[in-house]
């Protein structure tokens, strides 16, 4: 292909991959998935923003504040909420081609950034001007990010202020507010139960030496960065550099590290689920209503 055919390559292959996991978004999880009610919690289909998507995803043909959402929105809830409204697969793909102005300047960053590595017979870079213009790649790359990220948060404001009639007129999903409610009973519980002076001595215990391990965690990693893990450039290679075994790249020390923060993590979910099945437990004695919950 060459070194310009293999970028144009790798950029219809970066391309073909978002529209496919746009694809399998929308038809498989918001398709075939839309009506499971933890799926639309996650989604938050009853909030604000989400329901002025939803009015801009349901204009005909393609608008610019269509295509602002779907190339700046976030594509889990953005394409999932294609999959449940049942919108056509074909024009939000089509809507979604726009992000090739994101992928390109970021595919030629890693290009330039591997171009920056070859070298001569004689030593010298073939391409001693990649490591600036791969800087500038980075740059339009973020620039691009920057504005599709604010031209979605625009065309949203603009919804919420403009269409605001028909988003109200958008029926709440009861199962979903129902599910919030309750979810928000159990967070204003958990808040309850984990108040410093009202937690078991072995509790607090296991919360500090949590907190203990994840310290000496980071520290490990930060301040002995070098004697943790092994050098790995973006350019190295598994066989040449880590002797064929890429867990070489961990040093012993960094073993320790990785330890702590395994400790850490199962410390913390021992002290998550005493408070999550304290605060359940409560909840259930005590019969607490969301109101009485909050007046409290």
């Amino acid at each position: 292909l060459g070194l310009w055919g293999s970028i144009t390559y790798a950029c219809i292959v970066s391309l073909f991959l978002k529209l496919l996991a746009c694809a399998v978004q929308q038809k498989i999880i918001g398709g075939n998935l839309g009506s499971n009610l933890r799926v639309k919690q996650v989604v938050a289909i009853n909030s604000e923003g989400i329901r002025a998507m939803r009015v801009m995803l349901s204009d005909s043909g393609i608008t610019a504040r269509k295509v602002a959402i779907l190339v700046g929105g976030p594509d889990w809830p953005v394409s999932v909420l294609c999959g449940i409204l049942g919108l056509d697969l074909f024009p939000i793909l089509i809507g979604t081609l726009p992000v090739v102005a994101l992928i390109v300047p970021t595919v030629f960053c890693g290009s330039f950034a591997y171009m920056g590595s070859l070298e001569s017979d004689n030593g010298l870079d073939l391409y001693p001007w990649a490591h600036t213009m791969g800087a500038v790649a980075s740059s339009v790359a973020a620039g691009a990010m920057f504005y599709f990220t604010l031209s979605a948060a625009g065309a949203v404001k603009d919804t919420l202020q403009k269409d605001k009639d028909v988003i109200d007129a958008i029926p709440m999903d009861e199962a979903v507010e129902k599910a919030d409610a309750e979810a928000k009973k159990q967070t204003i519980m958990y808040r309850r139960v984990t108040v410093w002076n009202g937690i078991p001595f072995v509790m607090k215990s296991v919360l500090i030496l949590a907190v203990l391990a994840m310290m000496a965690c980071c520290y490990l990693l930060v301040i002995f960065n070098s004697n943790c893990l092994q050098e790995y450039d973006l350019m190295y290679s598994i066989a040449e550099h880590l002797g064929g075994q890429w867990t070489n790249i961990v040093l012993p020390l960094g073993r320790v590290a990785l330890l702590l923060f395994a400790i850490a993590c199962a410390l913390l979910y021992v002290f998550e689920s005493w408070a999550s099945s304290k605060a359940k437990a409560t909840m259930d004695t005590m019969g607490f209503s969301l109101e009485a919950l909050n007046g409290a």
